[in-house]
């Protein structure tokens, strides 16, 4: 975590994992000669958003786990650039990890009855989606 000084300056450099007090959202604030910060922490009993996530040089891919029949088989994507939405893909069934190999091809990991592992070759979502 970077922490700027009032002059947009880095005022302070914080690393490393911290434990999350149970079970509220807490409001954190800390202030110092120059700067001032405040968040928020996540609740930790807060409903699972995603699977995972991957990215080539221009696209993020994110993998939501969903609690319908879609859990685990939306992915959307997202400009590397500047965080614009560039389209969705639902796969036949819910997948449990997510990968782009190096040619553009996104690899998915079912882990039900055994491990299976499949490649695919995605269509574009939308006219601005080159990968």
């Amino acid at each position: 975590m970077i922490i700027l000084a009032a002059d947009g300056s880095v005022g302070v450099l914080a690393d490393g994992v911290e434990a999350i007090p149970f079970p509220e959202v807490v409001a954190v604030e800390a202030s110092g000669p120059g700067w001032t910060a405040a968040g928020f922490k996540v609740d930790p009993k807060a409903v699972r958003a995603t699977l995972g996530a991957t990215a080539t040089a221009s696209r993020i891919y994110v993998l939501y786990f969903g609690s319908t029949s879609h859990a685990g088989r939306v992915v959307d994507t997202y400009s590397t650039q500047d965080g614009e939405y560039l389209g969705s893909y639902l796969f036949p069934r819910g997948v449990d990890a997510i990968t782009v190999l190096a040619d553009g091809r996104l690899a998915t990991l079912e882990n039900r009855l055994f491990p299976t592992l499949r490649l695919w070759e995605l269509p574009c979502p939308a006219p601005s989606c080159a990968i």
